[in-house]
């Protein structure tokens, strides 16, 4: 089954701003909106794209190539 693609523009946007808030902005929806998608995305997918540092959110190997894979679809 494929992932949801607005789980995947939540994830590209995230990636983009390393950071909820700037994706959240950016996407004009909440945070908790945005990590919510990204929870969803990593159960979807069962591996984990980012590593969550405090105030910090830093993309694993698998988010790496997740974004170049998703990166021409958006």
């Amino acid at each position: 089954m494929l992932p949801d693609f607005n789980r995947l523009k939540v994830f590209y946007y995230v990636f983009s701003h390393s950071s909820v808030a700037g994706a959240a902005k950016e996407l004009n929806i909440t945070s908790s909106a945005v990590s919510q998608a990204l929870n969803k995305l990593e159960d979807e997918l069962n591996v984990a794209l980012f590593t969550r540092l405090h105030k910090k959110i830093v993309p694993t190997l698998a988010g790496e190539e997740l974004f170049r894979i998703v990166l021409p679809f958006i």
